[in-house]
Parts: C-alpha cells; structure tokens; sequence
C-alpha cells in the first residue's frame, strides 16, 4: 500500500498545475497562429477598413506562434 507524503502531494500538485500551464500556452499557440492565418487572408479592402498596412499584415504573419 502506498501512503501519499506532503512531498508526494506536493509534487502531484505541481504536476498538475504545469500541466494547466503547458495545456492553457498550447491553446494559446493555436489561437494565435488561427488569428494570424485569417488576418492573412483578409482581402485588402477589409484591411484599409480597420486601418492596416500590408507591411503590417506581413510583420504578423511572419511573427513565431509562442510570439
């Protein structure tokens, strides 16, 4: 039988929370990369719309997913 010490229930807690940590970044990677993408194929007109440069769209796009 194996008992649970504070160290062992410590550290199930930490597990835990670095979990809801990588689990709460990775959908937040994806959902940066999705915005990026659509903001990507916005049609130019769309994008003087809400005051956006080509340049700016480019910028964003290239950016890295964990930016």
């Amino acid at each position: 039988m194996t008992t649970l010490t504070a160290f062992t229930v410590r550290s199930l807690a930490t597990k835990e929370r670095w979990i809801k940590v990588l689990k709460y970044r990775w959908v937040l990677y994806r959902r940066n990369a999705r915005t990026r993408r659509q903001l990507h194929e916005l049609p130019p007109h769309l994008l003087r719309d809400v005051g956006i440069e080509p340049h700016q769209v480019r910028d964003e796009v290239r950016r890295s997913f964990w930016d």
